[in-house]
């Protein structure tokens, strides 16, 4: 039994660490998303020139910032529920209504896990058209988001709430 709470453990510790990584890195994102914007804004009306890189560089901190800030919504358990079971049922079912919302976000995220690495692959060697990026990196978020997902889900599966 103790071999399982060290693993309990370190998959909670391991949770709560890219938790905390999550929110810095989508913070950031957010950050550099505003500052764009407001280049965007200020060149745009003040030298009527803006230049094309600043709409596109806030747009993927927008879909990086967007997916790592829904990671860190369903670790703290703010995401849309649909199914709150009340005190009584929690104490009577509560592992099994746990695997069932495990089961649930493991559905949704398997085909983002499984097929993440062919959806990079095929955006490898694409460019975007202002900031000349590997599409790659942009969509690399996709199953980036699917892992932390799955190892939060984890967490709560192992949780005793």
């Amino acid at each position: 039994m103790s071999n399982n709470n060290n693993i309990f453990n370190y998959v909670h510790t391991l949770s709560d660490s890219v938790n905390r990584l999550c929110m810095t890195v989508a913070s950031l994102f957010l950050l550099f998303m505003l500052i764009f914007v407001v280049i965007q804004v200020v060149t745009r009306y003040a030298f009527e020139a803006p230049p094309e890189w600043t709409e596109e560089a806030a747009r993927y901190c927008m879909i990086w910032m967007g997916l790592l800030g829904s990671t860190v919504s369903f670790y703290k358990k703010q995401d849309p529920i649909l199914f709150q079971p009340n005190e009584a049922m929690r104490k009577k079912y509560g592992l099994l209504i746990r695997i069932i919302k495990f089961i649930a976000v493991m559905l949704f995220i398997a085909p983002l896990i499984y097929f993440g690495p062919a959806f990079i692959m095929r955006h490898l060697g694409r460019l975007s058209e202002s900031l000349e990026l590997e599409l790659a990196l942009v969509v690399s978020i996709i199953p980036l988001y699917a892992c932390i997902v799955a190892i939060h889900a984890c967490s709560r599966l192992f949780s005793r709430e």
